[in-house]
């Protein structure tokens, strides 16, 4: 006997915004296209089985493609894909399953599991139906009431959003900090799952009245603010996080110099090195030849004194002409074609206690 998830607006929401475990049951070049949060691929087909079933539906139609389905569907694999998916059930609480639409894929898969002796919901409409609400989410959220966090580079204004009960995360969610090293060493996600990310902390601060978001642009690394959502936040009031220049260093420093040579353990500085000039690389037009070759020739020195005497004031210096020749007069210059009300400014803690303090 099958049972469903009864697919409204709300119920979809509450599973998203709850982080309910999930099971993807789609083929993995389904999954990397795009899924759900907290969501973990555990396909019944595999991609080579996928697009052998679909070439059989098109030419023969549903019944030869379920026909072969079940050839295709051996005791040994049955078999494997239910170990797998009670391996990954184990101790996780509520879950539910879920395929492209709803369909086949999703039944077989909830029949395997009962005859194993487990009871999991199917999400009626499956992954199609979710996407199309979350895509409903990001609308709600560019008609919130917003407020913009911003400020010069390396305010702190990440901190602040940590800080802040009602701010949506953007580059977590994008796994990108949003500069030219901004980016991590992991993969950024698709951008089908940054916008599911943003949706469900969007989901996950509906008691608030105001959402608090970074003031970012329109890219975060690879991965895109939707245009509706980023007209809205830069037309939204702002705070504005302020700090000394010496404290934006220091703070930049810590984030990218010291953390670049923590992570490598075999080459620390060269990979420092590497990761700074890289990062000169991207903006070298921006630069002009003369401060680009100039920074060069400091980041090798910087890296060079960092290594031999544990010197940090070369990249002090790097990152001390980089903010004052680059980032601060293109934020000035972004900020002169604002016309947003400012509500508050002030440091780090001071504006994410006026946050804190908002309906």
């Amino acid at each position: 006997m099958h049972f469903n998830v009864k697919l409204d607006r709300r119920s979809i929401r509450e599973l998203i915004a709850s982080d309910t475990p999930l099971i993807d049951v789609r083929a993995p070049v389904e999954f990397a296209q795009g899924a759900l949060p907290l969501a973990c691929n555990l396909p019944l087909l595999d991609d080579a089985q996928r697009e052998q079933i679909g070439t059989v539906y098109q030419q023969d139609g549903r019944e030869a493609a379920i026909e072969l389905g079940l050839k295709l569907a051996t005791l040994d694999v049955r078999q494997q894909r239910v170990e797998r998916w009670l391996m990954w059930l184990d101790g996780r609480e509520q879950p539910a399953l879920y395929c492209f639409r709803g369909g086949m894929r999703s039944k077989f898969s909830q029949q395997w599991l009962q005859e194993a002796g487990i009871d999991i919901p199917i999400i009626e409409g499956g992954y199609k139906a979710i996407r199309h609400e979350m895509l409903a989410v990001l609308s709600e959220l560019a008609t919130s009431k917003l407020i913009a966090i911003s400020g010069a580079t390396g305010a702190g204004k990440t901190e602040v959003v940590h800080q802040v009960a009602s701010a949506i995360d953007l580059e977590g969610a994008a796994n990108h900090r949003g500069s030219v090293y901004g980016g991590s060493a992991e993969t950024q996600p698709s951008q089908v799952d940054f916008e599911h990310e943003v949706a469900r902390q969007y989901l996950q601060r509906s008691n608030f009245n105001q959402i608090a978001m970074e003031d970012e642009g329109r890219l975060i690394g690879r991965v895109s603010v939707p245009n509706e959502v980023l007209a809205a936040l830069k037309s939204a009031p702002m705070v504005i996080v302020e700090s000394s220049l010496e404290e934006r260093v220091a703070r930049l420093f810590a984030q990218y110099v010291a953390e670049t040579v923590e992570k490598d353990r075999n080459d620390p500085y060269g990979a420092l090195r590497r990761f700074v000039q890289n990062g000169l690389d991207r903006i070298q037009k921006r630069l002009g030849g003369v401060r680009y070759d100039a920074l060069s020739t400091l980041n090798i020195n910087a890296a060079e004194a960092l290594e031999r005497a544990a010197d940090p004031a070369g990249y002090y210096e790097f990152i001390q002409i980089l903010l004052s020749d680059y980032y601060d007069p293109m934020y000035s210059y972004q900020r002169s074609k604002r016309a947003s009300t400012v509500l508050f400014s002030g440091g780090v803690d001071a504006v994410a206690d006026y946050l804190n303090q908002q309906p």
